[in-house]
């Protein structure tokens, strides 16, 4: 996929949030993760990596373990809407790479997330 692609992917995984200490998909995501199925199906040759990530409420294993669970489900989505597995992995960071501080609700709301990436 050339780096617009990449790109595009990178906006559409900004969109997909979670609840605090949650792992399941919001209704609102359900679009934008048909939308990046679209893009997985249309590269076949291309891996790709799901990174999990939270706000910085709770422990860091708490944390780190959910990150790797919302990974997962991404994953799961993915491969139910056609996907094949072998193509994905996932990886968790807890809460090491927020996208905003976590000194404002916005800010924790937007730290729950997943990105999808090409895989190096």
């Amino acid at each position: 996929p050339s780096e617009e692609v990449q790109a595009t992917l990178a906006s559409y995984a900004k969109t997909i949030n979670f609840d605090y200490g949650k792992t399941s998909i919001k209704e609102e995501a359900s679009k934008t993760l048909q939308a990046i199925v679209e893009i997985l199906v249309k590269y076949p040759n291309a891996n790709f990596v799901v990174e999990g990530h939270t706000d910085s409420v709770g422990s860091m294993a708490f944390n780190q373990k959910l990150s790797e669970q919302r990974a997962a489900v991404i994953v799961d989505f993915f491969t139910s809407n056609g996907v094949d597995v072998s193509r994905l992995s996932s990886v968790g960071f807890g809460e090491t790479s927020p996208v905003s501080p976590n000194d404002t609700k916005e800010g924790m709301a937007q730290n729950r997330r997943v990105e999808v990436k090409l895989a190096k």
